[in-house]
């Protein structure tokens, strides 16, 4: 039996979501969209703001031979592109929608990592996802709170970015500081929600959804999961060119100009940014190029690996031993074991271990991604390899990331408005090092300040900055969304 049909088998939600997103080509919604978006007043125009998700979508993937998508394409072309923008550390998806969504890294919003041990209790890994867990203000909250009149929206694909976002996640106990938006989709209530592994809605589902909330809302934020599904179980990423996720790359352009035509139906278009994002990038594996950390903690004894694709969170199984001399030798024995292990690429400490001093041993001397949910070590796999925890079997998906070259996404900001430059912003020396985050580029925490930006805001509280360099405008031109006549 080919290794293929294992993994098929093993995603059998593969062929559903290619065959849902591929059976219509166009608009199935034939509701009556109306005019107005938000309620605004008789005679005022507003501003329609879009952050649009395509989760794991790599900037050179936009227009290659292979996936022409002409919609993107365009965008790019007519808006301003940012050729080496990157994601947050963990190169995750709840992580970088989070980021998106605070303009906050992650060592402070709580959200380091897509799956965590919440170091209480039984030792198993979750999903970092309850609303309980955002230590920051969300954009809904912000606009909520300064700016009522406006409406919002999130159109989520994946069940764990529902929770995310929602009040009091799946369970309704688990209330964070956050508001839900006006609209908020949730996929797991959808008849074409395709459950664990891939948990989530096609696009033709999702955004058929984003069109049906968009005559309502000035501000909306969509995944589209699509692509990101189909790659990690894409056997042919190993070489070089992932046809099953290509295919529905395609599929999701097509997604993506319906949105644009819908917009310009409704005569919004001229008043409307769209930001196209990705969370992160992706990157293949060989069957055997993988990381069992486990088997090397095993043998030290006392730790736990909870492994997110392309990086690792080691646990002190005793969390007593936190911050005491035996902990901190139990770390350093593992970060030396595991630094001569083949595949992996950097192993970091999360707090500073007396028993292994240097600066450039902590987490906090590369990223901003510190936090007690990431684990007490972190480790990052090395491209072409996976980690694979508890055990071999564990992760056999040949698409993943989290690691270093899946930090490099796409970033671009178009649409109809009159204010938006088209342009690349790019550095002679470029490509660079993964790792380089320079002023000039974008990065996924200035979705936040940038949208609040627009929409005639506080900057009070962001990490990110406003990329203003993508306007022609010294100036936000609206006031809560409202549009100078």
């Amino acid at each position: 039996m080919s290794r293929l049909w294992v993994v098929l088998k093993a995603y059998r939600w593969l062929l559903p979501v290619m065959m849902l997103g591929l059976s219509a080509c166009g608009s199935d919604n034939d509701d009556d969209f109306g005019g107005g978006n938000g309620g605004g007043q008789v005679g005022e125009s507003k501003l329609t703001v879009l952050v649009v998700v395509i989760d794991s979508l790599m900037p050179e993937e936009i227009g290659a031979a292979l996936t022409p998508t002409p919609a993107l394409v365009g965008l790019r072309d007519s808006g301003t592109f940012y050729n080496e923008s990157r994601s947050v550390f963990s190169a995750e998806t709840i992580p970088n929608h989070v980021a998106m969504m605070t303009g906050v890294y992650p060592g402070s919003n709580g959200i380091p990592t897509n799956t965590y041990w919440n170091r209480m209790g039984a030792l198993e890994d979750r999903d970092l996802s309850l609303p309980t867990e955002v230590e920051v203000d969300n954009l809904f909250t912000r606009i909520k709170n300064e700016c009522p009149n406006l409406r919002t929206a999130a159109i989520m694909s994946k069940d764990y970015l529902y929770e995310v976002f929602s009040g009091c996640g799946f369970s309704g106990e688990d209330c964070g500081r956050n508001v839900e938006p006006d609209i908020h989709f949730d996929p797991t209530g959808d008849l074409t929600f395709l459950p664990s592994p891939a948990g989530l809605t096609p696009d033709l589902t999702t955004m058929g959804q984003a069109l049906t909330a968009l005559p309502d809302v000035d501000f909306m934020f969509v995944n589209l999961g699509q692509v990101d599904r189909t790659g990690h179980a894409d056997e042919t990423g190993n070489l070089g060119v992932p046809l099953l996720r290509n295919t529905v790359l395609l599929e999701t352009d097509i997604r993506i100009s319906m949105l644009i035509d819908e917009l310009q139906a409704q005569g919004r278009w001229e008043d409307t940014v769209l930001f196209i994002v990705s969370d992160h990038g992706m990157d293949w594996s060989l069957p055997l190029d993988f990381i069992n950390a486990q088997a090397t903690l095993d043998g030290i004894g006392g730790l736990a690996a909870i492994q997110s694709g392309g990086t690792d969170s080691i646990f002190l199984t005793d969390q007593s031993e936190r911050g005491t001399t035996a902990g901190h030798q139990r770390l350093k024995a593992a970060r030396d074991a595991l630094l001569g292990v083949t595949g992996v690429a950097d192993v970091w400490y999360v707090e500073p271990n007396p028993e292994d001093p240097g600066s450039e041993k902590q987490l906090s001397s590369v990223f901003d991604s510190a936090h007690e949910n990431i684990g007490d070590l972190v480790l990052s796999a090395e491209d072409g390899y996976r980690f694979s925890d508890p055990g071999p079997q564990d992760n056999p998906i040949p698409g993943n990331h989290g690691h270093e070259v899946t930090l490099h996404n796409t970033f671009l900001i178009g649409g109809g408005a009159s204010f938006i430059k088209a342009q690349t912003i790019a550095e002679a020396d470029e490509p660079v090092s993964h790792l380089e985050r320079r002023p000039g580029q974008s990065e996924n925490v200035d979705v936040a300040p940038t949208v609040a930006w627009l929409l005639g805001m506080s900057q009070n509280g962001f990490d990110g900055r406003v990329l203003s360099e993508a306007f022609s405008l010294s100036a936000s031109p609206s006031q809560c969304g409202f549009l100078p006549e």
